[in-house]
């Protein structure tokens, strides 16, 4: 397994790179919050087809979530309501 570094001290909204899912994985994010929260999108290959994984309950705090990826599919985490010492790292690891 190998990890790789999909936010580096994220101060402002936006999305991560992409990661492709392909079973199971980890995800760990930790930082400083500040207020904001963090949703994990799938995207399909349709632009207008993104959806939260996380749906109503957004990531507000660090941790560690083992989570099974379906194939075919790229993820992406979203920042927003970044507060003014928000400083996220978040890593997948595969």
């Amino acid at each position: 397994m190998s990890a790789k570094q999909i936010f580096t001290a994220q101060a402002a909204d936006g999305n991560s790179e992409t990661f492709a899912g392909n079973g199971r994985a980890s995800l760990k994010i930790n930082g400083v919050f500040d207020g904001c929260s963090i949703q994990l999108q799938a995207k399909t290959n349709n632009s207008n087809d993104d959806y939260s994984t996380t749906g109503d309950a957004p990531i507000t705090a660090a941790g560690v979530w083992n989570l099974e990826f379906s194939p075919n599919l790229n993820y992406r985490l979203v920042l927003s309501s970044a507060g003014a010492s928000t400083s996220i790292n978040a890593f997948v690891t595969q």
